[in-house]
């Protein structure tokens, strides 16, 4: 990895979904780095946007709206960020509002299988973790380790949280191609997330004719070899490069010259660019 300062993260959550931090907290928290650009990209809600935006302006960040759709496609799982489209598309709030619902019904069936299983978990508590944003599995993780369940959150998820143990239950999601699609249709730009995560890669192509436009090339998940693969990726298919730390206030974000995670500022210059060309 070449070492770069990084300018600006496109990926980062709010506890308008499973972030511990506010956005005006968060917005806070990453001044003291000395970014210049970021986007909020909290799963499936938009919710924390305006606050964002509105704190970013007061500290001199430049914050282009994000969201992090989730689909799944043969029983693989795949995000997708979708930057700056119109937050008021009536299409992308009807399945937000699908995701909200699904959401809590989920969660419900899963404090029952606990509770069965002789681990009681309060449906309140939940809500107090969550605040004003979307409950899910990552509050519900919390209230275990404060209870003494689990270790810690990544014990909750191996054990009893994650997909196919023994609390999990399925929830509403979208395929790949129609989170895709409904990025385009809002006006936004369309990019795959932390592609080394969803090893689904040979389903690419499938994506860009879908209407894929970019790659999250730069994720701390990602191995060097990944990141190279993933850049040679975008240039053969014309895909802009984005970046992002995924950070959800549970460490501390560090933004250092080797940082492995999100964009210089001429990468950055590409990107806002083509934003401001494919609005």
């Amino acid at each position: 990895m070449d070492k770069r300062r990084v300018f600006a993260d496109l990926h980062l959550h709010s506890s308008a979904s499973d972030g511990l931090l506010s956005p005006s907290e968060l917005v806070e928290r990453l001044s003291k780095f000395e970014l210049g650009a970021m986007s909020l990209t909290d799963h499936d809600t938009t919710d924390g946007l305006k606050e964002a935006q509105q704190a970013a302006e007061k500290q001199g960040i430049i914050m282009i709206p994000g969201i992090e759709l989730s689909t799944v496609m043969e029983s693989k799982e795949a995000h997708f960020l979708g930057y700056n489209f119109r937050m008021e598309n009536k299409e992308l709030q009807r399945e937000l509002q699908l995701f909200r619902f699904s959401r809590e019904k989920r969660l419900a069936a899963m404090i029952g299988k606990l509770n069965r299983l002789g681990i009681v978990i309060s449906h309140e508590r939940i809500c107090k973790l969550a605040g004003a944003g979307a409950m899910g599995r990552p509050h519900l993780a919390r209230a275990m380790v404060e209870a003494g369940y689990a270790d810690n959150v990544a014990d909750a998820f191996d054990r009893y949280l994650g997909r196919g143990k023994l609390a999990y239950v399925e929830r509403y999601r979208l395929s790949p191609v129609h989170a895709v699609e409904l990025i385009r249709n809002s006006g936004g730009t369309a990019v795959m997330a932390h592609p080394g995560l969803a090893d689904m890669d040979e389903y690419i192509s499938t994506f860009i004719k879908a209407g894929l436009q970019g790659l999250e090339v730069f994720h701390p998940a990602h191995t060097p070899e990944q990141v190279k693969r993933y850049i040679d990726t975008s240039e053969r298919h014309g895909l802009i490069v984005t970046g992002g730390s995924d950070w959800h206030g549970d460490t501390c974000a560090c933004y250092a010259s080797d940082c492995s995670w999100g964009l210089d500022r001429q990468r950055f210059n590409i990107l806002a660019d083509y934003l401001g060309r494919n609005r």
